[in-house]
């Protein structure tokens, strides 16, 4: 979840300083029209303008002060122990296959947020540190009675480049002295390119797909980013052919990606799943003929 800015402080800014040269502009032009008698009475119109445009300008700047609040996480109060009536979050951070291999040093962020349609409530920061030599990480807090009510709790995790960012929610946390064990896979980076062979379309429903996914054994989904090809990792019988045609993509290093595979072809479809190990920071490619 990313830090609250200054970003809507710093449009108010702009926007008073764009104001004051307006204000300025309408002063100079009034004072002009005042001393052209022949002119006063468009200058008296002029003036209902201008009140009229100043007071939309202060209320959109008023309006965007008090939006910033609304807008921004509140990190004022982190990792402030509890000691009873607390909610405890027992994370454990684990990559590779099977989600077994413990990840030392990755940074945590524990908070809380109440995501809605168009406007939510961005929270507050709970907690932030670091996991230990065993991927572990532990914390108590106080819950406030909102946070019980609605909304989610929220684990972010990352490390560095070579590792991908995973976010997991946690729902239906209602009461205090309540205990979460909270396992997050954190993938590792490898590539995989996959190499699409002789596609050959004879009607519109033909159809030839592989598309690698990534397993977060449980945590939130993370989608294999393509680096090259501004094709998906799918062709339509509207598609011309083709002998060979790589897509490839960022996915999760030292464990098996896996493909979901759909052709249609001659009226016949073959549905089927097939996997490939990558290990971190490798190439992996996968062939598929049509």
């Amino acid at each position: 979840m990313p830090a609250g800015n200054s970003t809507y402080k710093k449009l108010a800014v702009q926007w008073l300083n764009e104001a004051l040269c307006f204000v300025s502009s309408l002063v100079l032009a009034d004072s002009f029209v005042l001393r052209n008698r022949q002119l006063l009475v468009a200058a008296n119109r002029w003036q209902k303008l201008n009140l009229k445009i100043m007071k939309n300008i202060l209320y959109l700047l008023i309006v965007a002060f008090l939006l910033q609040g609304c807008f921004t996480r509140d990190e004022s109060m982190v990792n402030i122990p509890c000691k009873q009536n607390c909610v405890t979050f027992n994370i454990t951070v684990n990559t590779g296959q099977g989600s077994q291999t413990p990840v030392p040093g990755a940074s945590v962020e524990l908070g809380w947020n109440s995501p809605a349609t168009p406007i939510g409530n961005p929270g507050r920061l709970i907690s932030k540190g670091s996991t230990d030599e065993k991927g572990r990480y532990t914390f108590s807090f106080s819950p406030t009675a909102r946070e019980l009510e609605e909304g989610q709790y929220y684990i972010s995790v990352k490390k560095d480049n070579s590792y991908h960012y995973q976010f997991d929610s946690h729902y239906g946390i209602n009461k205090t002295d309540t205990t979460v064990t909270a396992n997050v896979h954190l993938p590792s980076k490898a590539t995989v390119k996959v190499v699409f062979k002789n596609f050959s379309p004879n009607s519109s429903d033909d159809f030839f797909q592989a598309i690698p996914l990534i397993n977060t054994y449980g945590s939130g989904g993370i989608p294999v980013e393509q680096i090259s090809s501004n094709h998906n990792y799918w062709f339509y019988g509207s598609d011309p052919p083709f002998a060979k045609y790589e897509v490839s993509g960022i996915t999760a290093g030292n464990q098996y990606t896996q493909f979901m595979i759909l052709i249609k072809k001659n009226g016949q479809r073959i549905s089927r799943r097939d996997s490939i190990y990558i290990k971190k920071g490798e190439v992996g490619t996968f062939e598929l003929e049509y």
